[in-house]
């Protein structure tokens, strides 16, 4: 994809009115890096899913609910390397994990039954809390929504090598 097809698109015209806005509200701040940050992970994420770019900027923005400058960073659309998984489908996600199994919470690491929050007795720790996953979670990005996704680790995961899962970027 060409640096001018990203730049028609839907999303991009989006976040760059999101980041002028900013930008004018404040200059010596530099939002303006944001745009160009987001455009760079999202040619990344093309590369490594095969999803054109200004698909994945699309889906960022029509997903983004917040501070433009606070959603684009490391910790939403993280680098995909070899520690995110990556599916073609919910499906496929679903399939390559034993939900039977639960989920392991990384504060208490009890079992779940959840992959978000913990539902064990006297815990109730959440995968989207300030402290996250502590580290010991697992992201995931399924194609199919374009979207990433940080739970805690399968069970089923733990010892095993994920053979359902599809290669990582």
């Amino acid at each position: 994809m060409g640096e001018s097809d990203i730049k028609q698109c839907k999303g991009y015209k989006q976040l760059a009115a999101a980041v002028k806005k900013s930008y004018d509200d404040d200059p010596s701040r530099g939002f303006d890096k944001t745009l160009d940050w987001a455009v760079e992970r999202a040619k990344h994420y093309a590369e490594r899913t095969g999803i054109p770019a200004s698909e994945i900027l699309d889906a960022w923005e029509k997903d983004r609910n917040y501070w433009c400058v606070n959603y684009y960073q490391d910790a939403k659309q993280p680098l995909l390397d070899g520690t995110i998984k990556v599916f073609d489908t919910w499906s496929d996600l679903l399939n390559a994990i034993d939900k039977k199994q639960g989920f392991r919470c990384p504060a208490c690491s009890g079992v779940s039954r959840d992959a978000y929050e913990c539902s064990c007795d006297g815990c109730d720790w959440k995968v989207y809390g300030l402290l996250r996953d502590l580290g010991k979670g697992v992201r995931v990005f399924v194609k199919e929504a374009i979207r990433s996704d940080l739970i805690f680790m399968p069970v089923s995961w733990e010892t095993s090598s994920h053979p359902s899962e599809e290669g990582e970027g």
